[in-house]
């Protein structure tokens, strides 16, 4: 069985990793919607959808990080 972050229960953190998964998903796949518009776009219009890819990347690394550290207890 995996650990558990001090003072979470068993449910209570399931809850955390589903909404974590959950939102690794939809990142994901905004992350994809983002990379296949970048192929038709002008320049300026790439240089608008980078801070959303990053953004987007950077939520995708924080929930990675925080089922790591909750599965590391």
């Amino acid at each position: 069985s995996l650990s558990r972050p001090r003072g979470m229960n068993r449910m209570e953190s399931n809850l955390v990793e589903r909404k974590l998964l959950h939102k690794i998903r939809s990142q994901s796949a905004s992350l994809k919607t983002i990379a296949e518009m970048f192929k038709t776009c002008t320049s300026e219009k790439k240089l608008e959808l980078l801070p959303l890819m990053k953004e987007a990347t950077q939520d995708i690394m924080d929930c990675l990080s925080r089922l790591e550290k909750d599965l590391e207890g």
